[in-house]
């Protein structure tokens, strides 16, 4: 079986039979994916509100966009990974919190997404 190195070497977990394998190839290839921190893609895992908000934002181009007004999450700190991401994700109306938290960690649902 001939696997695509470039794919192959940045997600190991990830084969060509995979159903989504030109897709995240594609996304990867942008820079709207990157993969987990131990190398892996995780292609069945669900997504979470600050993974999306992470490719959304970046699939748009809209990491370095200015934004007006910063919103201040009890649960999203300043350092944490995606909070510009975050950020901008809010500010363009794309993703939602309520007053006081954004809940990062939270599921997005296809429906949601779409």
């Amino acid at each position: 079986m001939l696997i695509n190195p470039v794919l192959a070497q940045a997600f190991p977990d990830v084969d060509e039979n995979h159903w989504a394998y030109k897709e995240i190839e594609i996304l990867a290839k942008e820079g709207v994916v990157v993969g987990y921190p131990d190398g892996n893609f995780k292609a069945d895992s669900l997504v979470d509100r600050a993974e999306f908000s992470s490719m959304v934002i970046k699939a748009l181009g809209q990491e370095h966009s200015p934004i007006q007004v910063e919103i201040n999450f009890a649960d999203v700190p300043y350092s944490h990974w995606a909070y510009s991401l975050i950020q901008r994700a809010v500010y363009f109306d794309l993703i939602d919190g309520n007053e006081k938290n954004f809940y990062p960690e939270g599921y997005v649902s296809k429906a949601h997404a779409i």
